[in-house]
């Protein structure tokens, strides 16, 4: 085994040293390594350095001739190839070859279709040179015309006037130089607003709040004679909710009392501060809350009111409901500088009402709490009526 093992381990020495003297076994058997020829061979593509050696094939720097053009036999035009004399920069060989055609020189003759700020647009064009015709798109102008302002909370930018082009101006900041005040009148707040000099954006508003807007108040429903009563049930967002119960069929007079405005002060609502029975953002507002979950604005009076809503007889000072059912309902005071200025609108105070309506003669009377005698309101003066606001005791 130790015998069979040595003659591997020669025969294997010899392998590898008879490989490694490959490497050095000259071209001829005088000279161990390649002796490279300083002249360049060459043909028609390429040029190398060939081996002195007669019969070796050996070659260095083989490469493609790097030709450049050294004299124009023929001048190329826009319609003909021209002819020139052509040199190797490394080995000097030299070739004749053609020399490739010029592009035309287009002028635009007449346009079929204009082009605009960022459309393409359709001519044709006549080489100058040779009078060739060709019909070509026209690169659109890239001239924009940026009028109108467009804006969001921060900031304005121009827009391009040319249909369909969606080119804008880098978006600039907003500055509040000019701003414009409007001092509280009556029940209706003011507002100190800050407009954008540039565009015209209303940046910013301030409320300057009414001396005689509520920021509290309480609600009485009564028959003319008794008070309904109510409990609350909770919040919702905020917004305090209560459970009444009114009878169906009914007329309510409904007031406000114990107003108080933002400095904790009482507020005294005369005839006549508010316009309940038109739709206005100068006071209190009911909304009706539909199958859909939507708030809906109860600004009207109707015996036959149309498929979707609720049987209830609103006028701002009265309500009657002519379904048994209940009703969710929302009364809301608003406020704000002028009908047209819906931006300084203003929620004072809202408060939601379950209305449980139930058939004549049920326990709807037993919420009617007596005010013990007299009516607490006095409608005499008004003709009956119950176009009122403020509670008014009897002397």
């Amino acid at each position: 085994m130790k015998k069979f093992f040595g003659k591997s381990y020669v025969l294997l020495v010899v392998v590898v040293l008879a490989s490694a003297l490959a490497l050095f076994v000259a071209c001829g058997k005088d000279r161990p390594l390649h002796i490279w020829a300083e002249e360049w061979s060459k043909n028609a593509q390429y040029h190398w350095h060939a081996c002195t050696d007669a019969g070796c094939p050996g070659k260095d720097s083989y490469a493609y001739h790097d030709f450049s053009l050294v004299e124009t036999i023929k001048e190329p035009s826009c319609s003909e190839v021209g002819r020139g004399k052509y040199k190797c920069g490394t080995c000097d060989y030299e070739k004749e070859d053609d020399i490739a055609m010029i592009p035309h020189k287009w002028e635009l003759e007449s346009t079929l279709l204009q082009p605009t700020c960022y459309l393409q647009g359709r001519g044709t064009f006549k080489c100058t040179e040779c009078g060739a015709h060709q019909d070509m798109p026209i690169d659109p102008t890239g001239e924009h015309t940026f009028v109108e302002y467009a804006h969001d909370a921060t900031g304005h930018w121009q827009t391009c006037s040319t249909p369909g082009c969606t080119a804008t101006t880098e978006a600039e900041p907003h500055n509040t130089e000019r701003t414009l005040s409007t001092q509280p009148h009556g029940w209706i707040d003011g507002s100190i607003d800050h407009y954008c000099t540039v565009c015209d954006a209303l940046v910013s508003s301030e409320a300057v709040p009414s001396p005689l807007a509520p920021a509290s108040f309480d609600m009485v429903f009564d028959t003319g004679k008794d008070r309904i009563s109510y409990t609350q049930r909770g919040e919702e967002d905020g917004v305090p909710a209560y459970d009444i119960t009114l009878e169906e069929g009914k007329e309510y007079l409904i007031h406000i009392e114990n107003a108080i405005n933002g400095k904790g002060e009482k507020i005294e609502i005369s005839d006549g501060d508010l316009s309940w029975d038109i739709p206005t953002l100068h006071g209190l507002k009911a909304y009706y809350i539909n199958d859909r979950n939507a708030e809906v604005v109860l600004d009207y009076f109707d015996i036959n009111p149309p498929a979707g809503r609720p049987p209830i007889d609103y006028m701002g000072t009265s309500i009657k409901c002519n379904k048994a059912g209940t009703y969710k309902l929302i009364f809301r005071y608003e406020t704000g500088v002028n009908d047209n200025n819906y931006h300084n609108r203003q929620i004072r105070v809202s408060k939601i009402f379950y209305i449980n309506v139930v058939g004549k003669g049920s326990a709807a009377s037993a919420s009617q709490k007596s005010a013990g005698g007299d009516a607490p309101y006095d409608l005499s003066e008004y003709g009956g009526e119950d176009l009122f606001f403020e509670s008014k005791k009897q002397a």
